[in-house]
């Protein structure tokens, strides 16, 4: 028969909860325990404490399963200011982000952890972030991958990038004409624009985005900064350089 204390355990356990997800940002805490954001579908951006991960007696070394980058299942207890959770499984596969890549993954979790909103459910943003951790760590990784993610991120922060319209939508854009971006309303033709129409024009389709044009590149930009609202992205410069 279960002692009263050991049955109120196995209760408490038996509310915990299986999410699958990633880790975007951790720090120690203590002497043996993560702090950590973690990603999933089905509670979005959570903070979770991680027990008895550091140290010489730790159950599971920090640099075994609980690293940026990697599919993760674990057990949460339920909600509360600070949830603890524990390893369960880790579900990626055994591809490893390495080099230049690694640079693009820091930069996409500090993305998310910045402009995602706590416990706030956001479905189509995990599947895009699983999808392109997926594609990370693959050697056919290509760098337009990483554009195409931001595009569709901003967009699903309710920020959709339309080069083709100007104006508050109400004119087309006209080759013959300058435009300036601007992140609030979008392309306001002025005939001091950075942006020519020929350039705005020529910027290729979602469905083959290339970092390297100049007018895609400088409207993301933008609408991050914007966005960030003064916020610092640590690896956007080291991001940059390898793009």
């Amino acid at each position: 028969m279960m002692s009263g204390h050991f049955g109120a355990w196995a209760m408490a356990r038996n509310n915990w909860a299986l999410l699958e997800g990633y880790i975007l940002h951790q720090k120690p805490y203590r002497e043996s325990s993560v702090i950590a954001e973690f990603f999933s579908r089905d509670e979005g951006r959570i903070p979770l404490l991680f027990n008895g991960l550091r140290g010489k007696n730790s159950r599971r070394k920090a640099g075994g399963l609980i690293q940026p980058f990697d599919h993760l299942a674990i057990n949460v207890a339920p909600r509360g200011d600070m949830r603890r959770a524990e390893l369960k499984d880790q579900l990626s596969s055994s591809l490893k982000v390495v080099g230049t890549r690694t640079f693009f993954g820091m930069y996409v979790n500090e993305l998310v952890y910045r402009l995602s909103v706590r416990e706030e459910r956001t479905p189509e943003i995990f599947d895009l972030y699983h999808r392109f951790m997926e594609a990370l760590k693959l050697e056919s990784f290509q760098v337009r991958f990483l554009t195409g993610f931001e595009v569709q991120f901003l967009k699903a922060l309710g920020y959709a990038i339309d080069l083709t319209r100007a104006d508050g939508g109400e004119q087309f854009v006209e080759a013959s004409k300058r435009y300036r971006f601007d992140p609030e309303v979008g392309l306001v033709t002025d005939p001091l624009g950075a942006f020519s129409g020929v350039e705005l024009k020529a910027v290729l389709s979602e469905s083959d985005l290339d970092s390297s044009q100049t007018a895609l590149r400088s409207v993301i930009d933008s609408l991050i900064s914007h966005l960030l609202r003064g916020r610092r992205i640590n690896a956007r410069a080291l991001c940059d350089k390898y793009r």
